[in-house]
């Protein structure tokens, strides 16, 4: 399985983690986690007309496709898996008054 997914639309990131993983990304991200995902060293990013997979391995490879149907469908995929996805609540720690 995936180690996580990514999707970008007009500047909005899109994340599908691992239970257990922690991304904090930028305020412009949004995550959801999937339950029961074994470790992998692979990762799918889906942009525009192209799909980049990443297998980081001691020689790390990678593989970009630029198809417009194929992403096409490796989006139908990621939108598949959002909605079964849960959502991350990260509680970001208050700051002490001394840093006020």
């Amino acid at each position: 399985m995936i180690g996580y997914s990514k999707l970008s639309i007009q500047n909005v990131t899109y994340l599908l983690l691992r239970q257990g993983r922690k991304e904090l990304d930028s305020t412009t991200s949004e995550y959801r986690y999937l339950q029961n995902v074994s470790e992998s060293p692979a990762v799918t990013n889906i942009y525009g007309n192209k799909i980049a997979i990443i297998i980081w391995t001691d020689e790390p490879e990678g593989i970009i496709i630029e198809n417009a149907a194929t992403a096409k469908a490796y989006r139908s995929y990621f939108d598949v898996m959002w909605e079964v996805a849960k959502k991350i609540v990260y509680k970001l720690p208050i700051a002490s008054k001394s840093f006020l």
